[in-house]
Parts: C-alpha cells; structure tokens; sequence
C-alpha cells in the first residue's frame, strides 16, 4: 500500500493525539459530572455518545462528540439538577421541550470544527427523550430509564442506555436528524457497530409504532443501509414497510442521508412529500416553521432577553417562512 504524503500523515497523527486528549476530557467531565449530581441526590441515564464512546468503541477517541446527554432518572430533578451543577461551575444556557443545556462559564473554541479537548463541552440534561418527526411524535423516556445498565466509568458507577432501548432511542434519533439536516457520519456508524457486535439489529418498536408512525423510522433505517448494508435485519425493514407506500419509500431514498450533503434550500418542502395525512402535514409544518425559543437564544441570540429576544424570534421566523414557502 503506498504510504500517505507526509504532510497529510503528521496531520492525522496530530489530528489522533488531540482526539485522545479530547476523550480523556469528555471522561473526566462525564464521571465529574455524575459524581457531582449524585452529591445532591440525583440519578441519570448516559444517552447517545457518552454511553457508546466509553462502553462499545474500542477507543473512545473515535467517538467524536460536543456534548454530553444526560437523561433524569426523575424529571422532577432538573431543579436540584441545575443547582449542583451551578455550583460546580457550569452556567445554564438554554432550554428545549426535552432538556436543559449546561456550558462552563470559561468555555471557548481553540480551533474550529476539530476533536480538539479545550474546544467547548457541553451538558445537555433531559427530562425526556420525546422526539417529534414528521408529524409524529417518538418517546423512548420510560424504556431508556427502566432499560438502563450499571457500568464502571474509571471508578465511578454510571447508568447507560443498553439493549434493545439503546438501540430504539439511537434509531428515533436518527430519524429526527434525517427529518431535518441529515444523519451524522458518524452516527450512522454507530449502527454498524453495534450490528458487528451483536448481529444484524432488530430494534424493538411497538405495533402502534409499527401501524401509526413507521415511515421516518424506516426512512432512517432505510438510509444507513444505504450507507452500511446489512446492519439491520430484513425482518424488522419488512416490519416497518407494510404500512408505508411503495411511493414514499422511493420519494426518501432519493434523499441524500448525510448531513452536509443536501443543498441548502428547499428542504422543507420536499421533506414535506413524505408526510402523509393532513394531521401530520399540519405537525410538521408547525414544527418547521415555529422554533423553539431556546433554539433561537442558542443559535441566533445567545445573549439576548427581552426585547431583543422577541425580536431575534421574529426575525427566525420569518426567514424560516420564506425558506419553506420559496419557489
């Protein structure tokens, strides 16, 4: 095999050194993190990349990730959450419907678009994992919580999302992100991985799921075999495609899956085309179209209140309406 050019392999060596930095940070802030919550009497799940980068990659600096997912044992904490973790030095940022995002006050970006571990880490604590996709509406809460696994984190004891729930929230996941910018590279890896594990994957998924809401789960699915073939078993893709045309499956596997693969407009609309029911068509276009206020302090006015946040809102809105409805 011909060897690299050297310029780009000190590159990727370098770029290897920051990810295990970056890993042993991420380690430190998550076994800190749990350590200070259980002081005040408060129990979480690790969702999503904190469960998978420590427990199932054979090195966890190959899980990139920028923030860690918490899910309240009891939604009732989030309070006494906030409290602690104040007190330990982290600032509350911002709310969403499902969670709480938590930064350290002294938080800055070393170098852009990078695993370098002085880049910002955040906390993100949810009170649940209730997703909304296309018109309709995914809770994986009580199985991630009651389905949860004790494992040891360099000495401290923390709950992990495990088994088929982990399986079943990382594919409702999925499906949120291939509703809206696209599936992470890296996300839909993780699939893959755990299909090399264990065998081909057979998530859990309700027969109310199943009759009611299977399209964006199959649509997900759909695509990271797209990418991956063979991580999922052809039994549960026939189990999700009974209840969906023939007409939408073919309209979402012309969808590019990954993010940063979609050209830049137009993609409402044409995400809309395999909403089917007026119900669902009216869920979506509400959720498209009205951002959350937390998602506008985040993204658009980070240090705005008041007025001017009721303004940064106005101004998202609008260009979210003229993005939809443009021709």
């Amino acid at each position: 095999m011909r060897a690299l050019p050297a310029a780009l392999s000190d590159f990727l060596f370098e770029e290897n050194l920051h990810s295990e930095a970056r890993a042993r940070r991420l380690l430190e802030t998550l076994s800190g993190t749990i350590r200070t919550l259980r002081a005040a009497g408060v129990e979480v799940v690790a969702l999503k990349g904190a469960a998978l980068a420590f427990f199932h990659y054979p090195d966890p600096g190959l899980r990139p990730m920028g923030d860690l997912d918490l899910l309240l044992r009891d939604p009732r904490d989030l309070a006494r959450a906030t409290e602690a973790l104040t007190g330990a030095g982290w600032r509350a940022l911002f709310d969403t419907p499902r969670h709480r995002v938590f930064a350290r006050e002294d938080e800055h970006v070393s170098r852009p678009a990078t695993e370098d571990p002085d880049n910002p880490i955040r906390l993100e604590i949810h009170t649940s994992f209730r997703l909304p996709v296309l018109g309709r509406v995914y809770d994986a809460s009580a199985e991630l919580r009651s389905g949860a696994a004790t494992r040891d984190l360099d000495g401290v004891e923390v709950s992990i999302a495990a088994g088929p729930s982990l399986v079943r929230h990382l594919l409702f996941h999925a499906a949120e992100d291939f509703a809206g910018r696209g599936i992470r590279g890296i996300q839909a890896y993780d699939f893959r991985l755990l299909a090399r594990a264990s065998g081909k994957l057979n998530p859990e998924i309700s027969s109310n799921e199943k009759e009611r809401a299977a399209a964006p789960l199959l649509f997900a699915a759909e695509a990271i075999e797209r990418l991956f073939p063979n991580t999922f078993e052809e039994v549960f893709l026939k189990s999700l495609g009974g209840g969906v045309s023939d007409t939408l499956r073919e309209r979402a596997s012309r969808v590019p899956p990954l993010r940063y693969t979609r050209p830049a407009r137009g993609w409402s609309r044409t995400l809309l085309t395999l909403v089917e029911g007026p119900l669902p068509k009216a869920r979506f276009l509400a959720h498209t179209l009205f951002p959350a206020l937390g998602e506008v302090k985040a993204n658009a006015a980070p240090d705005a209140s008041g007025l001017a946040l009721a303004s940064a809102y106005i101004r998202v809105l609008a260009r979210r309406v003229t993005r939809t409805f443009r021709i």
